[in-house]
């Protein structure tokens, strides 16, 4: 009986980017209109927002388009919204903003703009 060897395999795989220049603008009473310039060889994205009040949501959307109209927002609470790219059953980084319905907006800059 001889001891066991462990043999560990590490595949390397390329990172995946992040989206850039993304915005997010109210878009009706109730509503935030998301875009973003996606990134070439995604395959989709995830979109993340997250209210003041603490609930989260999220989609998984299409490669095509990078934009999404969230919908049933409620006025007066700030959204933080986060975008990443995936590519083949990967995910990226998180590029994110802020939204406001009604009231002062809240401009979508800061990490949002990242390149």
């Amino acid at each position: 009986e001889g001891s066991a060897a462990t043999l560990t395999v590490r595949l390397k795989y390329p990172v995946v980017g992040s989206v850039s220049e993304l915005r997010a603008m109210e878009a009706g009473p109730s509503q935030l209109r998301v875009t973003w310039r996606g990134l070439p060889g995604a395959g989709g994205y995830l979109l993340t927002w997250r209210g003041s009040n603490g609930l989260e949501q999220s989609r998984f959307l299409p490669a095509d388009p990078t934009a999404f109209t969230i919908e049933g927002l409620r006025a007066g609470v700030t959204y933080t919204i986060s975008v990443s790219a995936v590519v083949e059953g990967r995910e990226g980084s998180p590029v994110t903003t802020t939204g406001r319905i009604g009231g002062d907006s809240v401009p979508a800059g800061g990490a949002g703009d990242r390149k």
